[in-house]
């Protein structure tokens, strides 16, 4: 009896220094973890892959808040589809929500792809002037790169200042016909 009793208590405080050592080194991983800022340019940069297998699909839109009717159009394109949406900002039964696709010829693509300025993309402010503000119209061009999302979004003077966008955009909104 008094091995058992020797043994339950040699089990129990292995059992308990075990269980503080597992809390202390959990505790000290988690703490330990920061937060590392990232820089999409650098990992840009650094990606192996080329810039036609890299972007997977671009996305242009633009609304306009002193419109009655379709006010909100947006289409994004990638090596396949060019997918476009249409609707009002507001629920109307008159202006139901349009979606229509096409497929994008590799000529689209191509002139697309050749366009982009992967680096100056990204390195572009995430908001240029003041969308939205005074009911100004707001547009947008997305780029998904590598996996690496970079959204800028402005008003209607445009991003002309800036060269990773500039030539996007006049070519995608002749192939998104809006």
């Amino acid at each position: 009896m008094k091995h058992i009793l020797l043994f339950t208590l040699f089990i129990s405080a292995s059992l308990l220094s075990f269980s503080q050592r597992s809390k202390i080194d959990t505790f000290n991983i988690f703490q330990n973890k920061k937060k590392e800022k990232r820089d999409a340019v650098k990992e840009i940069q650094s990606h192996p892959l080329s810039k036609q297998d890299s972007v997977y699909y671009i996305k242009y839109g633009k609304n306009s808040t002193k419109c009655t009717g379709y006010c909100f159009h947006e289409a994004t394109v990638d090596s396949i589809h060019i997918v476009t949406l249409r609707k009002s900002l507001q629920a109307e039964k008159n202006y139901p929500a349009k979606m229509d696709t096409a497929q994008t010829t590799p000529t689209q693509w191509s002139m697309l792809i050749n366009s982009i300025e992967i680096n100056s993309f990204f390195s572009i402010p995430e908001k240029i002037g003041n969308p939205g503000v005074d009911e100004e119209n707001t547009e947008w061009i997305e780029l998904n790169y590598a996996g690496k999302i970079h959204r800028v979004t402005f008003d209607s003077t445009g991003p002309d200042e800036y060269d990773g966008i500039k030539n996007l955009l006049k070519i995608f909104k002749t192939i998104a016909a809006f």
